[in-house]
């Protein structure tokens, strides 16, 4: 897992990628089980959480994606 920490100025835009491997979607059954659920996700990322409070807070509203699991 690589970490990079990505600084902007205001109003100042940088296109990045991200790689999410598939089995970090993976819930953890309570008998240890590895269980992956086919279905759309929303990927966030940004200073805030993606809550009304939080970005009232804030004053940013995270990036998103949709992410379809099969």
């Amino acid at each position: 897992c690589q970490t990079a920490r990505i600084f902007l100025r205001a109003k100042e835009e940088k296109q990045v990628t991200v790689t999410i491997a598939a089995d970090q979607f993976a819930v953890i059954s309570e008998e240890g089980e590895h269980l992956f659920e086919e279905g759309e996700f929303t990927v966030f990322a940004g200073g805030s959480q993606p809550d009304v409070y939080s970005i009232e807070l804030s004053g940013t509203t995270p990036a998103s994606v949709q992410i379809k699991m099969k």
